[in-house]
């Protein structure tokens, strides 16, 4: 939802791309690289130096989802757009009614807005909030927007975007470390297989080293995503709580409602389907997430009860 897996894609073409092509116009000194590189015990080569370059490409760009300026770009190349002025008017009402209800300062809050006949919201960064269209029509009360607001307001307050990014970077990062060892292994393999015996008896080392790291990362695959769904699900209901805490727990429950209509008794194929939802989705069942803002709101009343 905050940093989209088809940017990181995109980032690591590219920058594969914009290094090959440099390096061959223009073959840049890379003598700090070629010292780092023979300390660790590699013959520096071309193919170690664009690998290198890449890597470090791809952990700048995370680096600098961190900032606003960069947060922007994202935002305008995912067709955000600032709001018109129909859109800040209807928007500064709804402002106004987090503010008296919650007392919480939105000065320094940036919105946009997204064409879509989608409904939804999302954040971005720490201070980026983007609106989808239905938010602006008849659809939703000026009420059920600002528990969805203050939805969105939680994750940036209780760091949740913050925590995404870091998540983020460490998967970049150690995506381009099983890169790295499988381009030593392939180095490896290419200088020792004309060697009799010993070369075979290395080539099949490496050969379980190459199965080794493809199910490593198969498995890692399935642990990251699943955390990330745990970590997603929780999310999702801290912000939930966070609106309801800010006064706004019946309207996000009615918001919730016409976002993703949901019988609350399933039958027994809805069940299974809600299972199989479940093995993907980043976000809980909407009926989940409306019990748990109603077990926050009646376990209120009976404390001022």
């Amino acid at each position: 939802m905050f940093i989209y897996l088809w940017q990181f894609c995109f980032t690591t073409a590219f920058a594969c791309i914009l290094v090959s092509a440099i390096y061959a116009i223009y073959p840049f000194n890379t003598f700090f690289l070629d010292k780092v590189l023979l300390y660790v015990g590699i013959t520096p080569t071309t193919d170690h130096i664009l690998l290198l370059f890449t890597g470090i490409l791809v952990q700048i760009y995370v680096l600098l989802c961190a900032l606003p300026p960069f947060q922007r770009i994202i935002l305008w190349l995912e067709g955000c757009r600032k709001l018109d002025d129909d859109m800040a008017e209807y928007l500064e009402k709804v402002k106004e009614i987090i503010e008296k209800e919650s007392s919480m300062d939105l000065s320094s809050y940036h919105f946009y807005h997204k064409s879509s006949h989608e409904e939804n919201m999302f954040a971005l960064g720490r201070r980026h909030i983007v609106i989808y269209s239905p938010f602006f029509t008849r659809l939703y009360t000026p009420r059920e927007t600002a528990a969805v607001i203050c939805h969105e307001l939680g994750h940036l307050n209780l760091y949740h975007t913050t925590f995404s990014l870091g998540v983020s970077f460490l998967a970049s990062l150690s995506y381009m470390l099983i890169q790295l060892y499988t381009l030593i292994a392939n180095i490896i393999m290419f200088f020792v297989r004309f060697i009799p015996y010993i070369g075979s008896l290395i080539n099949l080392m490496v050969f379980f080293i190459h199965l080794f790291i493809a199910l490593y990362y198969m498995i890692m695959n399935v642990i990251i995503h699943f955390f990330y769904l745990f970590s997603s699900r929780r999310d999702e209901y801290a912000a939930d709580l966070y609106s309801a805490k800010a006064g706004f727990g019946e309207d996000l429950i009615s918001a919730l409602s016409k976002l993703d209509p949901h019988p609350s008794d399933l039958t027994k194929f809805q069940m299974v389907c809600e299972f199989v939802s479940n093995l993907k989705d980043s976000h809980p069942p909407t009926r989940k997430r409306i019990n748990n803002i109603r077990k926050y709101l009646e376990k209120q009343k009976n404390s001022v009860a």
